[in-house]
C-alpha cells in the first residue's frame, strides 16, 4: 500500500508541476521581434543594428523601443507613456553631426509644402548645435521619429501597436514627415 500511495504522490506531484510549468509558459507567451533604430535620411545608418528582441504578450512598440534603446546605452525623451499616447520626441546623444543627406531626399518635392533640406543647410545646422541630440524639428521642420512594422507605417502610435512574432520594426528619423522612408500617406 506505502508503495501505491508513494506512486500516487510522485504523479500528483508531476501534475502540480507540468501545470505550473504549463501556467508558466502561457504567462510568458509573446515571440521575437526584429528592431532596429536607423538615422539613414541623414546618411547617419544605424543607431541600433537589426537586433532579435523577444517580448512578452500584450507588450506593445513603446515597450520594445525603450528597452532596446536603453540596452544600447540611450535616453530619450518622449510625451505619453509607454502604455498611452507615447509619442517619441527624441533620442539624446544620438546625432554624430556627420551628415550625407541622400540625393534622392534633396531632390524631394513635397507636393508644394516645404523643401526637403539639402547637405548645405543640414551641415550649417549640425555646425551651429550645441548637442549631439536628434528630436524632431532637427535639420527640418518635416523631420520627426517614424516606426515601421513590416515595412508599413503604423497607423497606430507606438503604445497602441502590440507586437506580434515575426515582426520587422524598424524605428527611422525622417527630414520629410516620412515621405523620404517611404510613406506615401505623408503628402
Amino acid at each position: 500500500m506505502k508503495r501505491k500511495s508513494w506512486r500516487i504522490a510522485v504523479f500528483a506531484l508531476f501534475l502540480i508541476m507540468a501545470f505550473a510549468f504549463r501556467a508558466q509558459s502561457v504567462e510568458a507567451a509573446g515571440g521575437t521581434v526584429y528592431v532596429s533604430v536607423e538615422k539613414f535620411s541623414l546618411g547617419q545608418g544605424y543607431l541600433v543594428e537589426p537586433t532579435a528582441v523577444t517580448f512578452t504578450e500584450g507588450e506593445n512598440y513603446a515597450q520594445i523601443f525603450d528597452r532596446v534603446i536603453r540596452a544600447a546605452g540611450y535616453d530619450y525623451e518622449n510625451t505619453g507613456t509607454l502604455t498611452d499616447n507615447f509619442y517619441l520626441s527624441g533620442i539624446i546623444g544620438a546625432d554624430t553631426k556627420v551628415v550625407d543627406i541622400p540625393d534622392c531626399i534633396q531632390s524631394m518635392e513635397p507636393d508644394g509644402k516645404m523643401e526637403p533640406p539639402t547637405n548645405e543647410s543640414a551641415r550649417e545646422y549640425a555646425a551651429a548645435k550645441d548637442n549631439n541630440d536628434l528630436f524632431e524639428f532637427d535639420y527640418s521642420d518635416m523631420s520627426g521619429w517614424y516606426y515601421f512594422v513590416n515595412n508599413e507605417a503604423s497607423q497606430v502610435g507606438m503604445a497602441g501597436g502590440q507586437a506580434k512574432d515575426g515582426d520587422v520594426v524598424r524605428y527611422q528619423f525622417t527630414l520629410c514627415y516620412g515621405a523620404d522612408l517611404g510613406d506615401s500617406n505623408s503628402f
